[in-house]
């Protein structure tokens, strides 16, 4: 209760100027908790947005990569030699009358 009667006393406006310091004090409490308080936070928010962003350029990549994939394939399946060439090098398919010798 001394501390309820001190901030009462503090608050008093017969001195005039117990109110001013009260709502400053009240105005960045309030900031304050807006920033670090329980929830939705400010912190939180910044933090959110930061993944968010960070998704948003992986999925940039993702999508470059994607259409990279898609021009490949239409090259493959237009071209039947592209297509041969793509099974010798990558998978070293032969034909059946062919021996292969990969040097590394």
């Amino acid at each position: 209760m001394e501390l309820w009667s001190k901030i009462k006393n503090y608050i008093d406006t017969s001195s005039g100027h117990g109110l001013v310091p009260f709502s400053i004090i009240i105005t960045v409490s309030f900031f304050l908790y807006l920033c670090f308080g329980n929830g939705n936070n400010l912190t939180d928010f910044f933090a959110a947005r930061a993944e968010i962003n960070r998704n948003e350029r992986q999925i940039a990549i993702y999508r470059a990569k994607m259409n990279d994939l898609g021009e490949r394939q239409k090259a493959i399946t237009s071209n039947p030699d592209s297509l041969e060439k793509l099974a010798r090098e990558k998978y070293h398919l032969c034909a059946p009358d062919e021996d292969i010798y990969i040097i590394k």
